[in-house]
């Protein structure tokens, strides 16, 4: 390759990356799907946008922290363009916020959890009331009608940890602990001596279908980016992704 024709490759590229529309993601930290931590980002949320700056040059995606309570206002005060992995009915329906969604791409689940005791069988997951429960502070569960400010006749803890949540119930610090079904399969693959100390349920506090939440005048459409999902179905961050 001589230098005119390297000259012209790298000056191609560079003007492809300038002429890219950047369009921000909002991403607030919720194991497995984003973690930020000591300057260090992982997660399915930023797997996914690595892969969507792969697949196309006419858009750069760019993460744009925020917080589980906090995403409403960010996203109605055009802070960033979309938020991937929501539910409408999180807290955007009853809000009333304008939005625009992409069709259904991931399933999903809550379950719940509790040390085991010989006493103790999966009943004891299905009454709540009078125990301690602990939750992910910011998130909505169908336990509380999906209202982030639900009374309820249980001592609920919040916390910012589904690890620190597992570990609390096995020390007998909590009584049940709800907590995302893809982040408890992995920990349990992780601490695989942990699993028969617990009982799950067989039941979920809710399954849900995520989809992404774009403002209704993005630099890009709902259609756009369901396309582009579509591009990296197969990569291994994705092939979980359902209905592609």
């Amino acid at each position: 390759m001589n230098y005119f024709t390297k000259y012209a490759l790298i000056f191609a590229f560079s003007t492809s990356l300038f002429a890219a529309k950047e369009v921000q993601v909002g991403a607030y930290q919720f194991p497995p799907f984003y973690i930020s931590k000591n300057g260090k980002k992982s997660g399915l949320v930023y797997e996914v946008i690595k892969e969507l700056n792969k697949v196309q040059s006419e858009y750069r995606f760019k993460i744009v922290e925020t917080s589980a309570r906090r995403r409403y206002r960010d996203f109605t005060t055009k802070r960033f363009d979309l938020i991937l992995f929501e539910s409408p009915k999180w807290g955007w329906e009853e809000r009333g916020i304008k939005y625009d969604m992409t069709p259904s791409f991931l399933k999903g689940g809550e379950k719940f959890i509790a040390k085991k005791d010989k006493n103790r069988t999966h009943a004891y997951l299905r009454d709540l009331k009078k125990k301690s429960i602990l939750l992910y502070d910011g998130y909505h569960y169908g336990f509380l009608d999906f209202d982030i400010d639900q009374k309820y006749d249980a001592k609920l803890i919040y916390t910012n940890s589904h690890e620190g949540n597992i570990l609390s119930v096995l020390k007998g610090r909590g009584d049940i602990a709800v907590v995302t079904e893809s982040y408890l399969t992995q920990f349990l693959e992780d601490n695989k001596n942990l699993k028969d100390k617990l009982i799950i349920s067989t039941h979920y506090d809710q399954e849900y279908s995520h989809r992404a939440l774009v403002t209704q005048d993005s630099i890009i459409t709902s259609e756009k980016f369901y396309h582009f999902l579509k591009l990296i179905k197969d990569r291994p961050c994705c092939r979980q992704f359902s209905n592609l």
